[in-house]
């Protein structure tokens, strides 16, 4: 058994290099349901859209992978070319956008806040895809470490890819409990493998990796997001200029995106299906396990606005920016441009799908078998970096 566990983690190792070999690749995931019927009226103000995803990140997977398996993006985009472009990291997707070749991306809250953050690129955040405390928000050590809590993490190595979610999560967690640690900048895939050849003691990872390597007995978690009270939020960011030229085809986005979370919550088995098969090498259970970490509904704006500012400052005080987003929604370059996600919402009504704007979100009415997490309250607006006119 252990022969056949060590096996699958290094499959896992290598499918994570292969992936990262693969990056560039435009083709969309083979559609398991035949096109849909486009929606009744719909004209296009685009003849293509790019998307930026990523495999090994939870909370893209309903644009990545449900939009066009489920054919949403034939439904909602008529006569719109889309292509997906997937990346191990937010970074990755970062780059493609400055150099024009993503319209729209997925990533996490410190990506989409590098994003902002860029005077050669004018990149707007204009939907939350997710929140949660837990999917980006975990320090792992391995299955036989000593380390029963975060202070036994005193003086040990970490491997993180720095400036990703789970860096966030990981310094706010030492910070709290008091802990001095080497933290080392490494790629998800290099953090695993040197967890597994004992060269760090502990590794921050995100799901659907963090599931897949507590499923195989490799590693253990220590602690996650709810039990420091740090959330991770998720947002679709989108080149301004794509925005000003296409705004119905961004609604529409809006609207597939917003349709496939909405299948995902009323059929949880069959999306999970689908999602490991168009992936590959993770296990259907692993899938599961990974997609209960991810809460699907929106945080209400405000808050999520607030835990921005608050990454923002991370950001900041780590010197990977040297100025943040505008949150000011008065400044004409504002950050956040959710009207777009507000008019998708409008449209939305009468069908049944959820929209992801509003200041009470859903989760009543999330299935029963899915695992809820407590309520937040918006950290403190207290000292933000500069923000420049």
């Amino acid at each position: 058994m252990d022969s056949i566990k060590r096996l699958m983690a290094f499959l896992f190792i290598v499918g994570l290099v292969v992936l990262a070999g693969c990056i560039g690749q435009t083709t969309p995931p083979p559609a398991t349901v035949p096109g849909q019927t486009p929606m009744p009226g719909a004209e296009m103000d685009a003849k293509t859209l790019n998307i930026g995803w990523q495999t090994w990140y939870t909370p893209t997977w309903a644009g990545g992978i449900i939009v066009p398996a489920r054919g949403l993006d034939k439904k909602y985009l008529p006569g719109v070319e889309v292509t997906w472009f997937s990346g191990l990291q937010g970074t990755v997707l970062i780059n493609n956008m400055i150099a024009g070749k993503t319209d729209f991306a997925y990533m996490g809250d410190m990506p989409s806040n590098v994003g902002g953050s860029k005077d050669n690129a004018d990149i707007r955040a204009v939907a939350l895809c997710g929140w949660d405390d837990e999917m980006c928000m975990q320090i792992h050590v391995p299955v036989n470490s000593p380390a029963k809590t975060v202070k036994d993490l005193e003086g040990k190595r970490i491997s993180v890819p720095k400036g990703a979610c789970s860096h966030y999560f990981l310094e706010e967690t030492l910070a709290k409990n008091g802990v001095k640690a080497t933290v080392l900048d490494q790629s998800i895939e290099v953090g695993l493998a040197n967890i597994r050849a004992g060269k760090v003691d502990a590794w921050a990872p995100w799901e659907p990796g963090a599931s897949q390597m507590i499923n195989l007995g490799v590693t253990r978690l220590l602690t996650r997001g709810r039990d420091q009270g740090v959330p991770h939020t998720c947002y679709i960011v989108a080149n301004q200029d794509y925005l000003q030229k296409h705004p119905k085809a961004t609604v529409a986005w809006l609207k597939a995106e917003m349709a496939a979370k909405d299948f995902i919550y009323k059929n949880p088995d069959e999306a999970a299906k689908i999602i490991a098969d168009q992936i590959g090498i993770v296990p259907l259970e692993v899938v599961k396990m990974s997609m209960k970490s991810w809460i699907l509904d929106t945080v209400p704006p405000k808050l999520a606005i607030e835990h921005q500012k608050k990454a923002g400052q991370f950001l900041f005080d780590q010197k990977f920016i040297s100025r943040t987003p505008y949150y000011d929604p008065s400044n004409p370059k504002a950050y956040f441009q959710l009207q777009y996600a507000e008019q998708a919402t409008k449209e939305l009504e009468g069908t049944g799908i959820k929209g992801q704007i509003g200041d009470v979100p859903h989760f009543k009415e999330l299935p029963k078998n899915w695992a809820l997490m407590p309520e937040y309250k918006a950290p403190p607006n207290d000292k933000f970096p500069p923000q420049y006119p």
